[in-house]
């Protein structure tokens, strides 16, 4: 009797010890979870604010130039065409590759005479096409045009004159051939310490976009 109630003692603790034995969660979802749980009592890092020279007019433009694109690519979700992007990429590429031709032909000057005036005029042909064909004609003050195959064909343009401190912005419809410009000074868009607002910016982009569009809501 006492040997049976040993081994009944026995069992008990035996299967006691397997069941705290046992993890109640595995290791890997334990990581999971807790990995979740950093990740969700992380702060969020506010965005830092833009701040550019307010003296200097060329990075005030470039500044709301980068907001312009970010407005019709992010907020009004079109889609950029960035065909003659691509075309300067091509052209310098093939630049370059012209003038390490050049540079690394494996015959001396004079045999290499021949290589090198075709290298040299192919460089200075291609550099002509590139700041002068794409930059001053094709490209202009272009800042951004949507892709064809977006309902409305936009293109906006971005200036500012000579000894001037205003922005001079349009927005064309080219579906449509409508146009809508408008020239603010830079003091409403930036504070006296250089500091971006871009909420009155991108609000006067949207009435602009509007009124080229017709106010016609985006799918």
């Amino acid at each position: 009797d006492d040997l049976a109630k040993s081994d009944s003692i026995f069992s008990i603790f035996q299967s006691t010890s397997n069941t705290y034995s046992k993890p109640l969660v595995s290791p890997s979802k334990m990581s999971k979870n807790v990995t979740q749980v950093d990740e969700k009592s992380k702060p969020i890092e506010p965005i830092k604010p833009v701040v550019v020279n307010k003296d200097d007019p060329i990075a005030l433009k470039k500044t709301l130039d980068d907001v312009v694109v970010e407005f019709f690519t992010l907020d009004k979700k079109y889609l950029q065409d960035n065909s003659t992007s691509n075309a300067k990429i091509l052209v310098a590429f093939v630049s370059v590759s012209l003038a390490l031709l050049a540079q690394f032909w494996p015959q001396p000057f004079p045999h290499n005479w021949l290589i090198l005036i075709i290298c040299v005029t192919g460089y200075a042909i291609l550099a002509n096409i590139v700041f002068y064909y794409l930059l001053n004609y094709k490209e202009k003050d272009i800042i951004f045009t949507s892709k064809s195959g977006e309902p409305d064909l936009i293109q906006v343009h971005s200036n500012i004159n000579k000894w001037e401190y205003d922005y001079h912005l349009s927005i064309e419809n080219l579906s449509s051939k409508t146009t809508q410009s408008v020239v603010k000074p830079f003091g409403n868009y930036f504070d006296e310490n250089g500091r971006l607002a871009p909420e009155p910016f991108k609000a006067d982009l949207s009435k602009l976009l509007d009124s080229v569009t017709g106010n016609k809501k985006r799918k």
